[in-house]
């Protein structure tokens, strides 16, 4: 029986919760937002996942994972990652070394050997390893272990909390988390298989502890190692196992004498995690020659600089911001002291090293993506101090009750907010979201194209326009920038009247193919200098602003003169280094109070 009979057994009505909760992936999955029926850069076999995912057919279909060339052609010609092929890099030998862990590909193996199967056996696809029935089963099969993890988490947390609260938390945790996208949308990359490898967890060394037995100090140890496997960085997992239910000095020394005794199941458990580990090591070894690869380039921990307070409170990818349920669930850890303190100590503990880890990666964004994904499979830990904290405001008078759980259900309606605006509205920005434009668009459904240069300058002007003069007008004349030609010519004024306030440039703008890198979107700017010196400088990024749809659209950038002296004042189109072209003209300058 599940831990020794020590489970509650839900009631009917949870239970019917529960199911309901994963029926409702399955719907987000199929109809919300297939990503396995998208293509190019929407598919679920994309960006970092079709770098964790080339492994399989490099290796099983290829048969060319030193060199990776078809899998490399077909990434590139089907635009799953933007431009170049990041997803491995040329080792001193000539092979190609991946960039990430092989332990996702692992992962993904049962899905795509049955989507293999199934395009070996159809007239439509193609058994090329990206084709329709890879991306449907590899979107499928990680959705699987999302609902596995679910229903394990319910049998854990039912060991511990009423039932009642165990339903409330995983509903929440799929509805107001950014675990949802991470799971039922973007499931093909790491986080959501690791959540799903930290309830096995969880629950191995539940039944270790209660039973002693062999096969599970194995099974903890196969776990650590296949996540570690999928991320270097999940190797914070040891404190679970170690730590768990100590909640003393006198508990602590109980487990040295514990772990003296049974030794031997501790030291098989390093055995078979360091055997998991070692099979990319054998890999980098066959590849490159080496032992030991570093794959990450620039990108590097700063252990002595980490980006904690970023990392949890900014605007721009704070963890708290886009997932407030998880300020609740560090809250809730002074309820789980009180009431479960053997759970308080290894949660706590656990928390503070996920937090520090995560945080001193010198890219804490992690890319353009929704909220701090790197935190996900954390939240099978931090379910546990929610669920502490939903069980004491269960308790309280009604009126707290309600506004806490209507406080809860606003977690719920933002959280569905910004997966809408990501994936629909698609103006939600995962990686350089500013102050003014968060405040301008949080909780809404739709915007005004003009609210999107709040993106890049949080200058805006608004209300009727005074004393209005003309600096430049060119009437027709047409300015092009391209990949062989970057900036425009540059339009100088001699301007330096401090008598308004503003000014503002506006143009006629077309291209042909829109930009979606925001590093390579072509801008407009403004600058003004004193002799050469640039005082101030403002800019929009104009493929955010309008679509390739053959027609010339009216942008406008408006900036606030500054208060310091400048002698001349600059207006510029730059290509940012993107392939596509820009054109500009009918060019208008004025300024204004």
């Amino acid at each position: 029986m599940f831990l020794q009979n020590k489970t509650n057994k839900p009631k009917r009505i949870n239970s019917i919760l529960i199911s309901s909760v994963c029926f409702f992936l399955v719907l987000v999955n199929i109809f919300f937002y297939p990503t396995w029926k998208k293509s190019n850069s929407q598919a679920t076999l994309s960006w970092d996942a079709a770098g964790y995912y080339a492994y399989l057919p490099a290796t099983f279909i290829y048969h060319e994972l030193p060199t990776l060339q078809k899998t490399k052609q077909l990434t590139i010609d089907n635009k799953y990652q933007d431009g170049d092929f990041y997803t491995a890099f040329k080792s001193d030998n000539g092979n190609y070394v991946m960039k990430y862990s092989m332990g996702n590909a692992l992962m993904m193996m049962p899905y795509f050997f049955a989507a293999h199967a199934w395009a070996l056996q159809s007239n439509i696809y193609k058994a090329d390893g990206f084709s329709m029935p890879y991306q449907a089963c590899i979107s499928w099969g990680c959705l699987l272990y999302t609902i596995l993890a679910l229903l394990l988490l319910q049998k854990i947390l039912l060991r511990y909390f009423k039932d009642s609260t165990v339903t409330i938390c995983l509903l929440l945790l799929m509805t107001a988390t950014n675990y949802l996208e991470y799971s039922a949308i973007t499931g093909g990359l790491t986080h959501n298989q690791l959540f799903f490898l930290y309830t096995l967890l969880i629950y191995f060394t539940i039944k270790f502890y209660d039973t002693q037995k062999f096969i599970h100090a194995l099974a903890i140890g196969f776990v650590i190692g296949l996540a570690v496997l999928i991320r270097p960085t999940e190797f914070i997992l040891i404190a679970i196992p170690l730590l768990w239910k100590i909640d003393s000095w006198i508990a602590l020394k109980n487990r040295m004498v514990f772990i003296q005794k049974h030794f031997s199941k501790y030291f098989s458990a390093a055995a078979i995690a360091l055997a998991v580990i070692s099979c990319q090591l054998f890999y980098w070894k066959w590849v490159s020659g080496h032992w030991l690869v570093y794959s990450y380039g620039d990108q590097h921990f700063d252990w002595l600089k980490p980006h904690i307070y970023l990392g949890l409170f900014s605007i721009r990818k704070g963890w708290y911001v886009y997932t407030p349920l998880m300020f609740v669930a560090t809250f809730g850890f002074y309820f789980l002291f009180k009431k479960h303190k053997d759970l308080f100590w290894v949660c706590l503990f656990f928390m503070f090293c996920t937090i520090y880890v995560v945080f001193s990666w010198s890219l804490w964004t992690y890319a353009n993506s929704y909220g701090q994904r790197a935190m996900i499979q954390s939240y099978a830990i931090m379910i546990f101090p929610l669920a502490a904290f939903i069980e004491w405001l269960n308790l309280q008078k009604r009126f707290f009750v309600f506004i806490g759980y209507a406080i809860l259900i606003l977690f719920i309606y933002l959280n569905l907010n910004f997966i809408w605006q990501a994936h629909y509205a698609k103006y939600f920005e995962g990686d350089n979201m500013t102050k003014r434009f968060f405040f301008r668009t949080i909780g809404r459904w739709n915007i005004q194209t003009n609210d999107l240069k709040l993106l890049d300058t949080e200058e805006e002007f608004k209300g009727e326009r005074k004393q209005l003069k003309i600096l430049c007008s060119i009437d027709s004349t047409v300015f092009e920038t391209n990949h062989n030609q970057q900036f425009s010519k540059n339009i100088i004024l001699n301007f330096n009247n401090h008598d308004y306030k503003w000014i503002r440039a506006t143009g006629n703008f077309y291209t042909s193919a829109k930009e979606w890198n925001n590093w390579k979107m072509p801008q407009l700017i403004i600058r003004f200098k004193n002799e050469n010196v640039v005082v101030k400088e403002r800019m929009i990024r104009l493929s955010r602003l309008f679509d390739a749809d053959g027609n010339w659209h009216q942008i406008f950038l408006d900036e606030k003169i500054p208060a310091e002296n400048f002698s001349t004042c600059e207006i510029q189109l730059w290509n940012a280094d993107s392939e596509t072209s820009m054109q500009i003209k009918n060019l208008i300058v004025e300024c204004f109070n």
